[in-house]
């Protein structure tokens, strides 16, 4: 829902602004199994020095105890063991949204209720728009559209890079927005991969597929990164050894022996840097015995059959 206040054109950071409502709204779809989510930007100031907004996205979810509310914007900070269990955690996505809305000249917080659903509200500041009478406008958006079952999300095609001989990786992760971070990272770099989006999906992957490696999320519902290894290894017969690696928020002192200890060969810290990734891979998956990749299932969900 927009404040029809709001002028048609601002000038700002769009990939800021972006990544903030993907991170916030990822949560919300994350952590809602009944009931509704509801983004809305409104005006708080304007004049000619430019424009204030507040946006609040707001759900019907599990909500979160008041005591953990304080550090709810800290890194590395899950609701609950139990909650991650089962949904997956926010990892780093928080302290990022914290970190954006700074440099975007504003504030964020959050107000929930365990059982009842959250409300996590950011503001920001953009200068007047000048000169782009010739930029095309977006419609505004009722609240009678927003309300509307979303039938498809268009867009624009990826620039297409050329692609190499690649082996073919599994990617475990829940979070929505890591895993279409991830899966760009990988296809520039030439690697084909499969999703799965817990611990239990990773383990039925691996035992159809025929992978290279796998890159392992720690914090994933259902079962997460760490037993999904134990799983693995315990049952694993092939000659050679699968190369597990880690992704974890949690770069804290004894994160790389909790991984070991789990059967994972190494670890990535979050947000995944590009360079640490293609030297990671080339370490564990030398050239030699690389298969083509398909770009029809470059980055294809694992699990089905």
């Amino acid at each position: 829902m927009l404040d029809p206040r709001l002028p048609d054109l601002v000038r700002g950071d769009a990939g800021r602004l972006r990544q903030i409502l993907l991170n916030l709204g990822g949560n919300a779809v994350k952590f809602t199994q009944a009931g509704e989510i509801a983004i809305e930007c409104r005006v708080l100031q304007q004049d000619a020095s430019g424009t204030r907004v507040r946006c609040e996205v707001r759900d019907t979810g599990i909500g979160i105890p008041a005591s953990r509310m304080n550090a709810l914007f800290q890194p590395f900070t899950q609701v609950d063991t139990s909650t991650t269990r089962r949904f997956g955690g926010t990892g780093l996505g928080l302290s990022i949204v914290r970190h954006l809305v700074e440099l975007m000249d504003g504030e964020c917080g959050a107000t929930s209720e365990a059982g009842r659903g959250s409300t996590f509200w950011f503001t920001a500041r953009f200068a007047p728009a000048h000169g782009n009478a010739g930029l095309a406008v977006a419609a505004p958006v009722s609240a009678e559209t927003w309300s509307q079952r979303t039938q498809a999300i268009v867009t624009s095609p990826d620039l297409q890079m050329p692609r190499g001989r690649a082996h073919r990786i599994l990617l475990a992760e829940d979070n929505a927005v890591n895993v279409k971070v991830a899966c760009r990272l990988l296809e520039r770099l030439g690697y084909g991969v499969d999703v799965a989006t817990n611990g239990e999906e990773a383990v039925a992957a691996w035992g159809r597929g025929r992978y290279d490696l796998i890159l392992m999320d720690c914090q994933m519902p259902l079962l997460d990164g760490y037993g999904a290894a134990r799983r693995i290894r315990a049952t694993e017969t092939a000659p050679r050894r699968i190369p597990i690696v880690a992704l974890t928020a949690h770069a804290m002192k004894g994160a790389d022996e909790e991984c070991v200890a789990a059967g994972m060969d190494d670890y990535l810290a979050k947000p995944i840097d590009r360079n640490r990734l293609a030297e990671c891979l080339q370490h564990w998956l030398p050239d030699e015995g690389r298969t083509v990749a398909s770009d029809s299932t470059a980055c294809a969900g694992a699990s089905g059959g």
